[in-house]
């Protein structure tokens, strides 16, 4: 081996190793530029390898072998060294490129075969090569036409490498920038290895006597494009760990978030669920892997009010909307929730669908929470119409009861006109009765509070129910003694058991059983349990028996405000009712208490007062805004003896609590711009005189939720004349001591 093939035989094994590594790279990852860079170094190995061989000197017929093969390889490489080229700088190569390129392997084959000894002549050529490092002789054939036409191509491929190169660049705003950082090193690499093959064409013709460089070149060429494609491996395995990492998160998200992900393919079958999706649809995915979702998912649109027939078809196309209407989802154990629906199509890297993604939204809690507030806010507003209604109906009755009570006074008792007062009576006191159960219902009652033992109260009640239910209800009562002490008013409560007893009653048959206990629930409450064995509720009427004017009964036969109006006594008593029924086995309503340690006197709004009027000759302020109620009080006061002066507010209440005789005030609790808690107090600034507050409803002005103070003297509308006199004489007499006037 002389010195000349040294170089050649260390770059040829350069060659060959970085054409075997790059083929495994091609085996492990599948990139076409690995192929590519493989095919093209493992060409250019065979045709160092020739050359080092020719390079020592051989006989002229193995030098011709030589020079065939080393033409065979070097054509050869073209196609692939080009689809290199063309894959690093992101060119298209098209099916009519393929078709040229493929004219290189075509003519190698052609060169190996060379019926008309085209590719070579017979003319020896012998070549002396000196280069610094030594020199060397061997023997060479001229070149052919074949050979000839082939280098002929050299200018070609070269300008075709420096388009690549100009089409790798790009200009923005007059600076020239580079599409890929990898394509300028590789072009100017390929340029390179072509000047250095044309270069070698012109020694091939004795036209240059130099040595030839293409085997050097191909070292740098082949260490660059080693470095760009060492480049992308790194980049690559960077960019797969950061998939791994996405996807580790993506998985770590899915597995975490309450959000049901449903993936399907484009058949509609399942192919992932995260937990919470099992958990909603109540199915596993290992057991439903693959099947169709339509088997696991019945939606119901809440546009159309119908199942849907699609549930994929139906997610995709719907744009989320957790504050609108949402759709109704039936899961496979039955349940139905309340859902938000959202979805999207799958796609793959290249765009096309390949499946679909749906997104369930469990807002179940959220809707109830909202229909709970909706209908909170409903009973809110009804209970605060029915409050000002009745608020309103007692300052018409008051006039209406008392004058009615004022004229029978002055009538024979056997005459005609008093029996038809007494029916205008008795429709007043009925008309009464409906606003106390407007009250209720709006927890707007002034409440007679009392401080009683829960247990000896019901015990007590008894005897009414009795009478009320009658003898073919049998009554069982169970009465705890440790039930405790209940703050309440004893007629609200009252009424509250007679109202469940009476719907009992009505809800019975044959061998009807009322059931009537207490019991201790707990240090701080205590519970009254009214149940019966009676036909029982559905569930959808359960939800709706304590509506205002809701009532299974026929028309004529109840208001729709009994159960209402208890749940607004057991509520504005700070208590809870609930209620268990099911159909055909009766029914059963549990009301919780708060118990009490304290004792407490009874009320001042509570008296049991004379039939009669008693009279007085003492000066009596009075506050009221409506002119009705006014008018009836000043004439029903006057012709008691007492003198009576009139304000409808409290500028006019002041002024004459300054300049006017006043041993007592009698004020409305709600007036335009003011109220009577500051009438009252604006009154004894000037005058020291007991206070008597009249009132048709509750007001927070007076007491929260009705709860009268203790020494606050209230009375309640409608009033008769009867009332309001022995009111009156009461707090005059109480202030100053005195016995009871005549």
């Amino acid at each position: 081996m002389n010195s000349l093939s040294v170089p050649v035989a260390m770059a040829t094994s350069v060659t060959a190793y970085v054409g075997l590594y790059h083929l495994w790279l091609f085996l492990k990852r599948k990139h076409l530029s690995d192929l590519y860079f493989s095919l093209t170094c493992i060409c250019m190995t065979s045709y160092d390898a020739f050359s080092l061989k020719l390079y020592q000197g051989v006989p002229l017929v193995e030098a011709e072998f030589c020079q065939r093969v080393q033409f065979m390889s070097a054509v050869a490489l073209v196609m692939p060294f080009i689809l290199l080229v063309n894959d690093q700088v992101s060119l298209r190569t098209r099916p009519w490129g393929f078709a040229v390129l493929s004219f290189f392997p075509l003519s190698a084959i052609y060169a190996g075969y060379d019926p008309y000894d085209q590719l070579l002549t017979d003319t020896p050529l012998p070549k002396e090569l000196s280069a610094p490092w030594g020199t060397a002789s061997f023997n060479e054939l001229a070149l052919g036409p074949l050979w000839r036409s082939h280098e002929a191509l050299l200018p070609l491929m070269i300008l075709y490498c420096v388009w690549a190169g100009w089409g790798a660049i790009r200009f923005d705003k007059g600076v020239i920038k580079l599409r890929s950082q990898r394509s300028t090193p590789l072009v100017l690499g390929g340029t390179a290895l072509l000047l250095s093959v044309l270069h070698d064409s012109f020694v091939a013709q004795g036209k240059l006597t130099n040595p030839y460089v293409l085997e050097f070149a191909w070292v740098g060429v082949s260490a660059v494009m080693s470095w760009i494609l060492s480049k992308d491996i790194l980049t690559a395995t960077r960019t797969k760990e950061t998939l791994e990492e996405t996807e580790r998160r993506v998985a770590t998200t899915l597995m975490a978030i309450q959000d049901a992900v449903i993936t399907t393919d484009m058949a509609g079958n399942i192919t992932h669920l995260n937990p919470a999706a099992e958990k909603l649809l109540a199915i596993n995915l290992w057991d439903t892997l693959d099947q169709p979702l339509n088997d696991y998912l019945e939606i119901t649109s809440p546009e159309t009010e119908k199942i849907v027939n699609d549930p994929i078809r139906f997610a995709v196309g719907r744009q989320a909307d957790p504050y609108g209407r949402l759709p109704q989802l039936v899961t496979t154990d039955g349940n139905e929730r309340h859902v938000d629906v959202g979805g999207a199509p799958l796609r793959n890297q290249q765009g096309h669908v390949e499946g679909a993604i749906v997104v369930l939204r469990d807002l179940t809690l959220q809707h109830n929470a909202l229909e709970s507030l909706q209908h909170a806010n409903k009973m809110e507003s009804m209970g605060q119409l029915a409050g000002g209604a009745a608020h309103d109906l007692n300052n018409l009755l008051t006039p209406i009861m008392s004058y009615v009570e004022l004229v029978q006074r002055t009538l024979d008792k056997d005459s005609q006109p008093h029996k038809f007062l007494n029916h205008v009576q008795d429709a007043a006191q009925r008309a009464a009765g409906l606003t106390k159960q407007l009250l209720a219902l709006s927890r707007k009652q002034v409440l007679d509070v009392q401080v009683v033992p829960l247990s000896e109260f019901v015990s007590q009640t008894i005897p009414m129910v009795e009478r009320l239910v009658g003898e073919k209800v049998k009554l069982k009562v169970n009465v705890d003694s440790r039930a405790g002490m209940v703050r309440v008013d004893p007629g609200q409560l009252e009424q509250v058991i007679l109202n469940l007893a009476s719907n009992a009653r009505d809800a019975m048959g044959d061998d009807a059983v009322l059931t009537i206990r207490t019991r201790q629930v707990n240090e701080r409450e205590a519970a009254l349990e009214v149940s019966d064995n009676g036909k029982g509720m559905s569930p959808s009427i359960v939800e709706k028996i304590f509506e205002p004017f809701f009532t299974t009964k026929p028309r004529g036969k109840g208001t729709g405000l009994g159960l209402a109006s208890v749940r607004g006594i057991v509520e504005q008593h700070g208590g809870r009712i609930f209620v268990d029924s099911e159909p055909h086995e009766g029914s059963s309503f549990e009301i919780i208490l708060p118990t009490t340690n304290s004792v407490q006197p009874e009320s001042a709004t509570r008296a049991d007062l004379p039939t009669d009027m008693s009279r007085g000759d003492e000066c009596i302020l009075v506050a009221e805004d409506d002119p009705a109620v006014r008018s009836l009080i000043y004439d029903a006061l006057t012709q008691l003896g007492y003198t009576v002066h009139l304000a409808d507010g409290m500028t006019m209440a002041v002024s004459l609590a300054k300049t006017e005789c006043v041993d007592m005030l009698l004020t409305d609790v709600v007036l335009p711009g003011a109220d009577g808690p500051r009438i009252r107090d604006a009154v004894l600034a000037h005058r020291d005189v007991p206070c008597l507050f009249m009132t048709g409803h509750a007001d927070d002005r007076l007491g929260e939720r009705g709860f009268v103070p203790r020494g606050t003297e209230v009375l309640r509308k409608p009033f008769t004349v009867v009332q309001l006199a022995q009111r009156i004489r009461q707090v005059l007499d109480s202030v100053r001591g005195d016995s009871p006037h005549p």
